[in-house]
């Protein structure tokens, strides 16, 4: 696909072909691009099923399409299952963990990878580095951390990793709510909504990130200062 790219690329010197090229399905570039996901999720095992059957239905659909997880290596929780699963349905697992949770989150011992760091701060770096994507599925306050890291992240221009929250049962509302209510009362821009997509299903969101959907690019003015630039 790449190689047909590169040839369109080299014979666009006229405006039909620059119009045939931009043309092309955005799914087409994204897949090109969107290898591995980094997902974000419990490792709690003292949660209702249906949170447990979204991490299957995830990893299960990660598999199919071909793509890698990268997530906290865990082998309780939702870490477990979608890491357990998507190896049963012949996907790739990378775990990154630090020593101190090896023993309290029972480390997966049959990662694909295990990288095992000193910091909470190496393994979100490392998890975030090492995807194309975010899937932040239910979780607890490290979770919610993860989550909001890599949207200030995006929203400052740090990486254009697309992101998905998964609602499943409504989880998330209370969440999303308070994000409105955030910039109701002027402490962020409206736009920051737009930097992540919603659904209460994991295979849409997969398929969205595939087909280039949540891909907008943030700017500067979408600071909660409005300001033009940011100031280094």
């Amino acid at each position: 696909m790449m190689g047909v790219l590169f040839l369109l690329t080299l014979s666009c010197r006229n405006r039909t072909w620059r119009r045939l090229l931009s043309a092309l399905p955005s799914q087409i570039m994204s897949q090109e691009k969107i290898n591995t996901i980094t997902v974000y999720c419990a490792s709690s095992n003292s949660v209702d099923g249906h949170f447990q059957s979204c991490a299957e239905d995830l990893g299960r659909h990660m598999a199919e399409r071909n793509l890698q997880l990268v997530y906290g290596g865990g082998s309780v929780g939702l870490m477990g299952v979608i890491a357990r699963t998507l190896q049963q349905n012949g996907g790739k697992v990378t775990g990154v963990i630090t020593r101190r949770l090896v023993s309290a989150e029972q480390l997966y011992d049959k990662c694909d990878e295990t990288i095992i760091v000193d910091s909470m701060r190496e393994r979100k770096a490392i998890m975030a580095q090492r995807g194309d994507a975010v899937i932040v599925l239910p979780g607890g306050v490290g979770t919610l951390e993860e989550f909001f890291e890599i949207l200030v992240g995006r929203l400052v221009g740090e990486h254009e990793m697309p992101i998905a929250v998964v609602n499943v049962e409504g989880y998330f509302d209370p969440l999303l709510n308070m994000l409105d209510h955030v910039v109701e009362e002027g402490f962020a821009k409206p736009a920051i909504r737009k930097l992540f997509l919603v659904t209460d299903n994991p295979v849409e969101a997969v398929e969205a990130m595939l087909q280039g959907r949540g891909e907008m690019t943030p700017d500067n003015s979408m600071l909660p200062s409005g300001s033009a630039e940011i100031s280094s």
